[in-house]
């Protein structure tokens, strides 16, 4: 598929901008994304790699991140990977020098092309989009509304359901804002509502962080608060 044209970008950023949309691509390798261009009848749950991030610009990091295997089904792969860019950040502020969000989906688009699938002999099938909320679980209720109406559009079918289950990509700076009780209405707030996001009853989402070394020192995971019960359960 061909790089997205001006307009079909400065067109997402402005429906998801005046949010009337939940969210929007604006670069997929191929029609049927999320499903596969191959199988006829999905796996289901139906298994999307997230990687959210601001993305000012795209590095080698991200790429690294996108392309690593699904840890949680080894040997099997992601059966749809997703490259995130919120119009609306919780913390970053637009400085001089930054890259426009514009530009940004541009550079995601590029790097999108440089993404494969672990599976052998699977075509790839990844996405860019862009969605109007500022934290992680509020992003992820957008996709699924935004995924429920894309694949009742692709199956012709209005009624059609599958159980999708999104593993989030991160760094480590980024799993710090998701159990910092800030971003929620209170402490206790917070892990109800990431106890529903994490439960295999509730969202069955599940989360994948880079370590971060700093000083040739390790950024432990278990080290930050409020991980701890989401690090026994596994996800």
């Amino acid at each position: 598929m061909t790089l997205p044209i001006a307009s079909i970008i400065s067109s997402a950023i402005e429906r998801v901008q005046q949010q009337t949309v939940s969210a929007a691509l604006v670069y997929t390798t191929h029609e049927r994304w999320p499903l596969s261009l191959t199988q006829l009848f999905p796996s289901s749950p139906l298994r999307i790699s997230i990687l959210d991030s601001s993305f000012n610009p795209p590095t080698l990091a991200h790429l690294a991140l996108a392309n690593a295997p699904n840890p949680f089904s080894l040997p099997s792969d992601y059966d749809a990977k997703l490259l995130l860019l919120s119009v609306r950040n919780a913390d970053k502020l637009h400085q001089e020098g930054d890259a426009a969000l514009f530009q940004r989906a541009e550079m995601m688009s590029l790097l999108a092309t440089r993404i494969h699938h672990n599976n052998s002999g699977s075509p790839p099938n990844i996405a860019v989009g862009l969605v109007n909320e500022p934290t992680l679980i509020a992003k992820s209720s957008a996709l699924r509304r935004f995924l429920h109406d894309r694949l009742a559009e692709l199956t012709s079918n209005p009624s059609y359901s599958l159980s999708i289950q999104f593993t989030f990509l991160m760094g480590f700076d980024t799993l710090e804002r998701v159990l910092a009780p800030r971003y929620y209405p209170s402490e206790g707030e917070m892990h109800r509502m990431l106890g529903i996001f994490l439960s295999q009853q509730g969202d069955d989402a599940r989360i994948i962080c880079a370590r971060r070394f700093v000083d040739g020192r390790d950024g432990e995971i278990d080290s930050l608060p409020g991980a701890k019960p989401y690090l026994e359960t596994g996800r």
